[in-house]
């Protein structure tokens, strides 16, 4: 299995004999699916992990070609979207996007979705839930862009709700599939019931019964401010880069002329008076970091950066908001842009630093990001 490690050895796993075991389900199925193929073959999990890392490989190109189309888009320059396209080819989690991670498909779902919006959006937004649990956050662009394109109140209800329906249904399904083999009894054909589990998970008694949110905390210890403890600081460490770059972020674009007040009363209030607005014109203004389309991945950013820092390990943050959202990217467009040379070339010396040593450390199965 030396083509795989720490995650990517579940993901083989699952994709050649299934979820076999509680925490498994952890790893939600998108992935393994890739290498499901291979089920039943000699070597399986080899072949698994080579194919998972074959199609993120394939998903890493996509990406950064996606990543340009949508710069190019929101910006508004072809020079801003080169340099989001190489920060993103560099970025301090590298690592993880050539391994059996989802990493790089979930970074192509969501700079697709983000790109086509609406419909096609939800459907590649839910494509990422299947990836990773994090993918019911993209809701929120759905919500924002049906608000923000339709004519009336309930026809923005309505596309809003059908959207988030569409994205939150795998992660549903998924949390139904484990109640369904861990919770309920089974009765054959002969009369003879077959216990799931005696006794059952504590899981299965809860209001809304979760295995995902059980396992996060039962084997992984996550939870609000769980990791603030003296033996995480080093993980802390590891992840003050991203942590500082994502505040510099958020901060610089509510500098660029877009308060809080203004922004409100743009982007979601729905068009009643005015005709729908097409996905181009969506809150744009003129272009660049200060545009209003970079508002609402701003607001997501910071969500995702917020949840991580206080509930999750926080040093997956550093993979998490590369691969997640599109603004550090811009951010990095922007810094370049705008002649602050020192401060983008601190960040390529860290994500050089940070894909060299994440490299190694990850391939001998060393803590890292």
């Amino acid at each position: 299995m030396w083509l795989a490690t720490w995650d990517g050895v579940y993901f083989a796993n699952i994709a050649c004999h299934g979820y076999q075991h509680e925490q498994n389900f952890a790893f939600f199925p998108g992935l393994a699916a890739i290498g499901s193929w291979a089920r039943g073959m000699p070597s399986c999990r080899c072949w698994a992990a080579a194919s998972i890392e074959a199609a993120n490989a394939v998903a890493f190109f996509l990406a950064t070609a996606m990543l340009f189309k949508l710069t190019r888009e929101v910006m508004g320059n072809e020079r801003d979207a080169r340099v989001a396209a190489m920060l993103f080819a560099v970025n301090p989690a590298l690592p993880f996007f050539g391994a059996a991670y989802t990493e790089s498909i979930f970074a192509l779902l969501v700079f697709s979705a983000l790109y086509w919006l609406l419909l096609p959006a939800s459907i590649l937004f839910a494509l990422a839930t299947c990836m990773r649990s994090n993918g019911v956050v993209t809701a929120g662009f759905v919500v924002h862009f049906a608000l923000c394109t339709s004519s009336s109140i309930p026809r923005a209800l309505a596309r809003a709700c059908f959207g988030v329906a569409i994205i939150v249904a795998p992660f549903i399904a998924f949390q139904a599939y484990a109640y369904t083999v861990f919770c309920i009894d089974r009765t054959g054909d002969d009369g003879h019931t077959t216990v799931a589990y005696d006794p059952p998970p504590p899981w299965c008694n809860s209001t809304i019964p979760s295995i995902y949110g059980y396992i996060q905390h039962h084997y992984w210890h996550v939870g609000f401010l769980q990791q603030y403890q003296a033996a995480q600081l080093p993980n802390f460490v590891l992840a003050a880069p991203v942590m500082v770059a994502s505040v510099a972020a958020v901060w610089t674009h509510t500098q660029q002329g877009h308060n809080r007040t203004t922004m409100m009363a743009t982007t979601t209030t729905p068009a009643i008076t005015r005709p729908p607005r097409t996905r181009a014109h969506c809150n744009a203004t003129a272009g660049g970091f200060g545009d209003g389309r970079v508002f609402v991945v701003a607001v997501y950013h910071a969500f995702l950066s917020l949840f991580a820092l206080l509930t999750m390990h926080v040093q997956v943050s550093t993979r998490l908001l590369a691969s997640a959202s599109p603004l550090l990217y811009w951010f990095g467009a922007h810094v370049f842009r705008t002649g602050a040379w020192w401060q983008g070339s601190v960040w390529l010396r860290v994500s050089l630093a940070y894909a060299v040593m994440g490299t190694a450390l990850h391939a001998l199965f060393l803590p890292w990001t």
